[in-house]
């Protein structure tokens, strides 16, 4: 089928023209091209949204075209109104899905294969495709529809008609309303198009429900610092409206004109046995309706989406075409800012999501307008949960029907376990709220079984109509819930500024704490909501200096432990100390170091924060730096502290033993050891805890031969530590040293192997050498190396005159035993009191010795 001709030569023209030049997109299958003018690309397609190379005579043309279209549009008088007709009955969606059994299509695919070829020869839209032929299926619509184009096709328009009694139902649908070719502003105006509608319905495919690891979403949506960007891969993403642009503008729209938005995530199933295993709840099959669809439309996952709109974050939101991105993030910027529109999407959101029997109810009357056949099927749904159906209708704001329910079927508006007033508050029903308190006499302090307010609830989701509604109506103002949260510490906690403002000039106490110990303030700073900050001092008097959790942290330090400069400086210029300690004496600078928040750690220098201070354990800052593993941090520091300090840092001692660079060294970390040498100066000639030299804590230290040991103690000796420095007993670096790798790091550079030579036979106070331990200590390799390498004296007399060979036969050191001997040790040479070697290992020894000698000794 294909629309009548354009009215206008000319246009039909340059139709004809523009399509004569037309060729497949490169990138993708798509059959039809359709360039949109991109001011840094040029051109791009709409399918895939990358850029075009057209020739110059096809750009011509379509920019003719495109101008030609605008004016047409233009032309009608009140391109608004012209836009808003454009709807029709989900039962044309429904027979029109069937004709072409595109159910199971991808939206855009529905575009690409129908809708296009279709209006190829007009480029008009495919509204005036269906109004040719079908009129008696088009007009003003009840319900704009909002979706992805990587959602199922079929989920669309299930959702559009679900709970429709008749198929009349009209939906705005931008498939077919907008022209799916190069358009202008005409067809863009959603706004306007969702203020003259009933509703919104936001349409969720299952598939994201079954290509998404959702099991641990209640964890997730408690950290700050996850997103559904950071959540979903990009193929889910694409089918999620929460993490499209256009469709979380089209949820603030709604909540910008008042309407209701329903979400429903299901699929359209053909027979009842779909739904099996997959969490899927069938529509009711009510015999009143006169239109029985073929497909039926199955909900799952109710509350997902309340859940998933914690995470929204439109900064991180995507569009198939750049310009539109940027189009509606200057919008943003210029009108509500992204905290804003966050806070709204999520409270425009919360009662959103219908359980199947609840939607089947509530969506004739938000969707078809129709009260009293609404009235006529409530007694059908007795069953259901009344607190759920009663949220449903305050949720979308339908007062008429709460109304109803309380006053013709009895329904309780003071419910503890979900309190009517409660539910109105935090879903920004202000009207709602209005009558429930002034004409039901509902108490303004009826809580949930959360223990939550409705004025706590309304402050949690950003209704500042209502917050101030409740005040004027005697709210109490500091009335804890279960957690011990005030309707401050709620409002800070999702940066809801405004609130704050509010409930400070009112009286709220900022520094009352909760069941955690955790202030307004910190609250605010764990959001990383600076203008809440600001609003909790200026309007509110918090004390900046107040101890917060279990840690006795102030809010400064919190903020440098997130690295959010911006609030501690807003902290640091009202007043906040600088030093200020923890329950442990830790500072925010300490803190700043160890979390990585480097930009904080400067800040906090460049403000006074006291460099040489610890905490009551001696950890200072370098230990901080040590810890955190970051050795760029090291230089950033070092070039932002005065070098004065220098010394005081590196003599720190924590826990009264351990220097940074001793805790670098015992933490493998060779990175860190030469950024602490480089940046601090630091000699490696001098001693560490205990009073041992450098070279011996990091011989100690890699012992276990790992990677990362070996390389340290190589970076040790790199930064010019002294490998025959001797400790207290005069004993060197190879009476500690237990491995013959180790000792291959030592001796790597030839003029340390030759100092280490020249020492190797040097004895401690008792007259024993490296070579006597090495061999009592059975250690066979370390022998070898010793004497191969550093050339050790195998029958080197040590106490009393005993030889290493002696002392390893003493001490049942086979391995050591066979090694000497293999390496030439004189098997003869008597013990100091006469006796042999068999005589020393029959006395000291066990049976394997004891054979292991009789043998070159000839018995």
């Amino acid at each position: 089928m294909d629309s009548s001709a354009p009215e206008s030569a000319g246009l039909a023209d340059g139709v004809r023209k523009a399509n004569a030049l037309s060729e497949e997109c490169p990138n993708c299958a798509s059959r039809v091209v359709s360039p949109q003018p991109e001011s840094a690309a040029g051109w791009v397609c709409a399918d895939c949204g990358r850029s075009l190379t057209l020739s110059a005579e096809r750009a011509d043309a379509e920019t003719a075209l495109l101008a030609l279209l605008d004016n047409e549009d233009l032309a009608v008088g009140d391109p608004v109104a012209a836009l808003f007709r454009r709807g029709v009955t989900v039962r044309f969606l429904h027979s029109f899905s069937s004709q072409f059994d595109c159910w199971d299509w991808p939206t855009w695919r529905v575009v690409r294969d129908l809708v296009r070829p279709s209006t190829a020869s007009t480029r008009n839209r495919y509204f005036d495709v269906v109004e040719g032929c079908h009129p008696e299926e088009c007009g003003p619509p009840d319900v704009f529809v909002s979706h992805t184009w990587s959602a199922r096709w079929g989920t669309v328009v299930g959702a559009a008609a679900y709970g429709c009694q008749d198929g009349n139902r009209r939906v705005w649908l931008d498939v077919f309303a907008v022209r799916q070719w190069p358009h202008g502003a005409a067809d863009m105006n959603f706004h306007e198009v969702i203020g003259r509608c009933r509703s919104v319905l936001l349409a969720i495919d299952h598939d994201v429900v079954e290509e998404s690891n959702l099991n641990d979403l209640e964890i997730l949506t408690t950290r700050r610092d996850i997103t559904i960007h950071t959540v979903m891969t990009e193929s889910v993403r694409r089918k999620l409206p929460l993490a499209r642009s256009w469709c979380l503008a089209e949820i603030v729209s709604a909540h910008a004109h008042g309407r209701p938005v329903i979400a429903l995530i299901g699929r359209s199933i053909t027979d009842s046995s779909e739904v099996t295993g997959r969490d899927l709840k069938l529509p009711r099959r009510g015999t009143e309706g006169s239109w029985h669809p073929e497909r039926l439309f199955a909900i799952s996952n109710f509350g997902l989406v309340e859940r998933l709109s914690e995470l929204v974050d439109v900064e991180q939101a995507e569009t198939t075409l750049e310009k539109d991105k940027l189009r509606i993030d200057a919008d943003i910027e210029g009108s509500l800012g992204y905290d804003r529109f966050n806070a709204v999407v999520r409270a425009t959101l919360i009662g959103a999501s219908l359980d199947a029997p609840v939607a089947e109810c509530v969506l004739p009357f938000l969707c078809d307008g129709d009260d009293q056949q609404w009235r006529r099927r409530a007694p059908q749904f007795a069953g259901i949960d009344r607190a759920h159906l009663l949220g449903a209708f305050i949720g979308v704001g339908a007062a008429s029907a709460v109304a109803t329910l309380a006053d013709e079927y009895g329904y309780r508006l003071e419910d503890r376990s979900m309190p009517a007033l409660w539910m109105a508050s935090g879903r920004g029903q202000l009207p709602i709220t209005r009558t429930l308190v002034d004409d039901y006499h509902v108490s303004v302090e009826g809580c949930a079984g959360n223990g939550m307010t409705p004025l706590a609830a309304a402050a949690a989701a950003g209704n500042l109509d209502v917050v101030e509604f409740l005040l004027a109506r005697g709210a109490l103002i500091d009335k804890r819930a279960r957690l011990g949260r005030t309707p401050l510490v709620n409002a800070a906690m999702w940066g809801h500024t405004r609130i704050v403002s509010v409930l400070g000039r009112a009286g709220a106490d900022p520094d009352l704490v909760d069941a955690e110990g955790y202030s307004a303030l910190a609250h605010a700073v764990f959001g990383r909501h600076v203008s809440a900050v600001r609003a909790l001092i200026s309007d509110c008097g918090a004390n900046v200096n107040l101890a917060a959790g279990p840690a006795g942290f102030s809010a400064l330090h919190w903020a440098a432990r997130q690295g959010v400069t911006d609030i501690a400086d807003v902290l640091i210029t009202c007043g906040a100390a600088v030093d200020v300690r923890a329950e442990d004496g830790t500072t925010p600078l300490i803190i700043a170091v160890l979390s990585g928040s480097t930009e904080a750690a400067v800040l906090l220098v460049r403000a006074g924060a006291a460099v040489e201070a610890t905490n009551d354990s001696g950890f200072g800052l370098l230990a901080a730096a040590v810890t955190c593993g970051d050795p760029s941090q090291c230089h950033v520091l070092a070039a932002a502290i005065p070098t004065v300090k220098y010394s005081v840092l590196k003599n720190q001692r924590f826990r009264g033993k351990h220097s940074a660079l001793d805790m670098a060294i015992l933490a493998s970390e060779p990175a860190i050891v030469r950024a602490l040498v480089e940046a601090y100066a630091w000699d490696l000639s001098g001693r560490a805890d205990e009073g041992l030299p450098i070279v011996f804590v990091a011989v100690m230290a890699a012992a276990s031969e790992t990677a990362e040991s070996l390389a340290t103690l190589s970076a040790v000796m790199a930064c010019g530590a002294d490998p025959t420095a001797r400790d207290g007993a005069g004993a060197s670096v190879l009476f500690v040293c237990r491995s013959a790798r180790v000792l291959a790091v030592l001796t790597g550079d030839p003029v340390t192997r030759e100092g280490l030579a020249a020492i190797v036979n040097d004895r401690i106070v008792d007259g024993r050498s490296a070579l006597h331990f090495a061999a009592s200590a059975d250690l066979a390799e370390f022998v070898r190396a010793l004497v191969n390498d550093l050339g050790a004296e195998v029958d080197l007399p040590g106490p009393s005159g005993a030889t290493p060979l002696v002392l390893a036969v003493r001490h049942d050191a086979t391995a050591a035993v066979s090694m000497l001997v293999e390496l030439g040790a004189d098997s003869g040479i008597a013990a100091p009191d006469g006796t042999t070697l068999l005589q020393v290992a029959e006395e000291y020894a066990g049976e394997e010795m004891i054979r292991l000698i009789a043998g070159p000794s000839g018995h």
